[in-house]
């Protein structure tokens, strides 16, 4: 098992609602007034990391067409949590994370059968 590298200094601990998995697909993105590509680095119940060059601002409402493997696409609607620039240092990618508004029940189902299918790392805890 591996451990995870320290928070950095001065951050608060990472707390989670929801188990992520890796998820690598095309993702498209649309706000009120732009149009954004990328690929997802991970998804859970809650939302997705979308890597992405061009990140939509935080608080920004999105529509995002996600495909999952053996369900064929969804268009679902987001809101931008955060966002994180090149990270060139610690090699975190750039990109957005995005919660889910009003998932409709066909894709809420098809994305928590997918995360539960998958294993998830386990790091050693002490």
């Amino acid at each position: 098992m591996r451990k995870p590298p320290p928070p950095p200094r001065g951050s608060a601990p990472e707390i989670r609602d929801h188990r992520r998995v890796d998820l690598h697909v095309e993702i498209t993105l649309e706000s009120e007034s732009n149009f954004y590509a990328g690929v997802s680095n991970n998804v859970s119940e809650g939302g997705v990391f979308v890597a992405t060059l061009a990140a939509p601002p935080v608080g920004a409402r999105v529509t995002l067409s996600l495909g999952l493997p053996g369900t064929g696409r969804f268009a679902l609607a987001g809101v931008v949590r955060w966002v994180r620039e090149d990270d060139v240092c610690h090699g975190a990618l750039p990109g957005c994370g995005i919660q889910w508004l009003e998932l409709p029940s066909a894709a809420r189902i098809a994305i928590e059968h997918f995360v539960r299918s998958r294993d998830t790392e386990l790091y050693e805890v002490g």
